[in-house]
């Protein structure tokens, strides 16, 4: 640095680009209401944070590797009962794993720092991907995951440096341990690098040894037993992470068209009127790809695009297409192929610069990217997190219920009891967690008997269409998330 002066010309944009996707993800992150699913993984986790227990669900297809992240997260910041956790020190972990895939995926980018800078920016700002980074679900840690497996396994085969083979089993186990959907993305690399370097692939498999790869996948899976079974505390829990593969079922309500990924998703919507999205890193991706195969053919034609880049790219093509297959569709789902197109994508943004950079072509670029992900990246996050316009806000819990639960939440004497009537009633538990004791929680068959029910404090039912003889005066209706209402007793 002393002696070159200009070296703080190529330290300071990666540090300034972690510190802006470090302030938008973690800036005022309790203020989105909690989200149903959030809810549940709460209380998921309060067993493990109140007694040391955990056991893995095989029916619930989510792994247990956020929960033991959480989990000194917490200690440290003194949390020992769900009654005092907040939304915000709840969803510090998503935020966190946010952080390093943006400077992951720089990474990932390869090539000069133009494009590692470029790509920690597309990461940083992309709605989507910093959307899900303040929320606390397992799919922002998933897809942290899916792009480091691939990265280690590049500095491997570059370097064969054993510590690169020790980071693969790492990040593998980690990605077992994350979630389920861990198979369609390996699928998606075999696919990609068969692909793209079929001889090229059979040799590298060729060239590690078949005891090379046993040893990798046997640390990689020790990591995600000692994950599943809780330390060896519940060693069926990894046997279930392997038997709910061939048991999965998908609930009703979330099923949609083949197309709902690629194009509402990963295309352009128009929450101001003109179009914005993650359709910006899709076609900066294409247009790498179209000059990775233009160099190809001939190697004088267009910047140079590293190998890494264009596999990642391919696999998220993949996995876009095996998703589409799948009538259950959840926008969450794309974190991790958008995650992957992000490295090509800022390849692609060099090329439409061109070979002579003009302060036009670098102005226009700049204003597709500010007002294509930055502007829509500020307004879902922050100024309308639960708003329709962004098709990546899925079945929100309301503002306005929010607000009521809280105050009707606190306002309860120390010894009320309550109860809660619904097939559906997530997330109302996180609301009443301080008197988990006195809360009843039924299902509509379950539910407890007009006479019965007067022993209880409050009365909340929640359902698509609430029974009016269940109401009388005084019962407030309002809506929990779109489409579907809370009512109170009083």
């Amino acid at each position: 640095m002393k002696n070159n002066p200009r070296a703080w010309l190529v330290v300071l944009p990666p540090v300034l680009l972690l510190a802006l996707a470090a302030v938008l993800r973690f800036a005022d992150l309790g203020s989105r209401p909690m989200h149903a699913d959030e809810a549940v993984q709460a209380y998921i986790f309060a067993d493990l944070l109140e007694e040391g227990k955990y056991r893995y669900d095989p029916s619930h297809y989510h792994g247990p590797l956020p929960h033991f992240i959480n989990l000194p997260l917490m200690r440290a910041l003194g949390i020992r009962k769900l009654d005092t956790l907040q939304a915000w020190q709840f969803r510090l972990q998503p935020a966190l794993a946010g952080l390093l895939l943006a400077a992951l995926a720089g990474a990932c980018a390869g090539g000069d720092s133009r494009a590692r800078w470029r790509a920690m920016l597309l990461a940083g700002i992309a709605p989507m991907l910093l959307y899900f980074s303040r929320m606390a679900i397992h799919e922002t840690l998933l897809a942290l995951c899916a792009l480091a497996v691939p990265f280690a396994v590049a500095r491997w085969l570059e370097t064969r440096r054993a510590r690169w083979l020790v980071a693969t089993a790492l990040a593998f186990g980690c990605m077992h341990a994350t979630k389920e959907t861990w198979c369609i993305i390996a699928f998606s690399w075999a696919a990609a690098a068969f692909a793209l370097w079929p001889k090229k692939t059979w040799h590298a498999v060729r060239g590690a040894g078949a005891a090379r790869i046993a040893l990798v996948a046997a640390a990689a899976m020790g990591i995600s037993f000692l994950l599943y079974s809780n330390f060896g505390k519940h060693p069926g829990g990894f046997a279930d992470a392997w038997r709910t593969l061939f048991s999965y079922r998908t609930g009703g309500g979330h099923e949609k068209g083949w197309w709902y990924y690629a194009v509402e998703c990963l295309g352009f919507y128009r929450p101001g009127g003109w179009p914005v999205g993650e359709g910006v890193v899709g076609l900066f991706a294409i247009a790498g790809g179209v000059m990775a195969w233009r160099r190809r053919k001939n190697r004088y034609v267009g910047h140079h695009v590293p190998a890494l880049p264009l596999f990642l790219a391919v696999s998220g093509a993949a996995q876009v297409f095996v998703y589409s297959i799948i009538k259950y569709k959840t926008p969450w789902l794309m974190l991790a192929p958008l995650a992957s197109f992000v490295p090509l994508a800022a390849h692609g943004w060099i090329w439409a610069l061109g070979r002579r950079p003009r302060w036009w072509r670098a102005a226009a670029c700049a204003l597709v990217v500010a007002a294509g992900l930055l502007a829509p990246a500020l307004v879902s996050s922050f100024k309308a997190p639960t708003s329709a316009a962004f098709p990546f806000v899925y079945v929100p819990t309301l503002p306005d219920a929010d607000a009521e639960l809280d105050r009707v939440a606190r306002a309860l004497p120390a010894d009320a009891m309550t109860a809660v009537i619904g097939n559906d009633y997530w997330p109302l538990p996180w609301y009443f967690r301080a008197a988990r004791e006195r809360t009843g929680f039924f299902s509509e068959a379950g539910a407890p008997s007009s006479e019965e029910l007067k022993e209880f404090a409050l009365v909340v039912h929640t359902g698509y269409q609430l029974d009016p003889s269940a109401t009388g005066a005084g019962w407030r209706v309002f809506e929990l998330r779109p489409g579907y209402f809370v009512s109170i007793s009083r």
